[in-house]
């Protein structure tokens, strides 16, 4: 600010004048601080100009407007004073095909962290994606799921018995009847299987035995001798 000053016959000035240094007091900023350059700075410090401040939050919180303020030559800061303002998702992320976000009983407005976990309907399995989190305003942490059809490949080939089908490649819920060949029976009662997830079959490799009377009648050698198939 400047104004006149008058020469009087005394030879002083009136009023008399002097520089004074320009200088700005830091705001309060509730659920957050301010920072000059790396450091924190607290409410009513008083800054030089021409001081740049930075406002960070606490977290849970965002500054908004996120802008940086400047003490200017009146004493006052730049811009529009920020303010931090807590941290929710009003919706969920984008929504994906053949699945959908569990939010363990929760509803929108999300709170700031607050997990959410994509899951697939039957018959799907999650090829992309996995538990979430509210980082941001109406940002989610995270890619977007991707679910794909479950299919099985064939499952290995067993000694002495066969499925009843045969391909490469077996949709989800797929059942699978095993037989033994003659004189073999299935010793471990695995009588069906049935693709359950991604390349997963429920139970376990069949085994076929010989049949005890086929075993019994079968025919041996004495020592030093070994059967010989013609």
């Amino acid at each position: 600010m400047f104004s006149d000053t008058t020469c009087q016959s005394d030879r002083t000035w009136v009023p008399s004048s002097e520089c004074r240094e320009v200088t700005c007091t830091v705001p309060i900023l509730q659920n957050g601080y301010y920072m000059l350059d790396n450091s924190q700075v607290s409410a009513g410090s008083v800054l030089a100009l021409p001081s740049v401040l930075t406002p960070l939050c606490s977290v849970g919180y965002t500054p908004v407007p996120p802008t940086t303020q400047t003490c200017q030559i009146n004493g006052q800061w730049t811009g529009q004073t920020p303010t931090c303002i807590a941290i929710t998702c009003g919706n969920l992320p984008q929504d994906f095909a053949n699945g959908y976000y569990d939010v363990e009983g929760h509803s929108a407005p999300y709170e700031y962290n607050h997990a959410i976990v994509p899951s697939c309907n039957d018959g799907f399995y999650l090829q992309q994606g996995g538990k979430r989190h509210c980082i941001g305003i109406n940002l989610w942490s995270g890619d977007d799921a991707l679910c794909f059809p479950i299919t099985c490949a064939s499952p290995r080939a067993f000694r002495h018995g066969t499925y009843n089908l045969s391909q490469n490649e077996y949709a989800y819920g797929s059942v699978l009847v095993p037989s033994c060949l003659n004189d073999y029976h299935l010793e471990n009662k695995e009588n069906h299987r049935v693709c359950v997830n991604k390349d997963s079959w429920s139970g376990v490799d069949p085994v076929c035995q010989i049949s005890q009377d086929d075993l019994n009648n079968a025919p041996t050698c004495i020592e030093g001798y070994k059967i010989t198939l013609f």
